[in-house]
């Protein structure tokens, strides 16, 4: 009988064993996905950088030829 429990308490560890690397497993895939959205996360904002400083130049770009076009000299 006592083997039987020792048995049991195998199978246990296994099916432990199994579910502990399955979260690992799920963890990994976690940590993927977060660094992959993190990655598209800082592309957006260095194209969203980029397009601000562009309009911005744009911007500046229109008050001089105003300033050049509507001023009196």
């Amino acid at each position: 009988m006592k083997e039987s429990q020792f048995f049991v308490k195998i199978n246990e560890f296994k099916e432990i064993f199994d579910i502990v690397n399955t979260i690992k497993a799920k963890l990994d895939e976690a940590h993927k996905s977060f660094e992959k959205i993190y990655g598209l996360k800082a592309e957006e904002e260095k194209f969203l950088e980029q397009w601000k400083q562009d309009i911005d130049e744009v911007e500046r770009k229109i008050g001089f030829v105003e300033g050049v076009l509507f001023t009196r000299e």
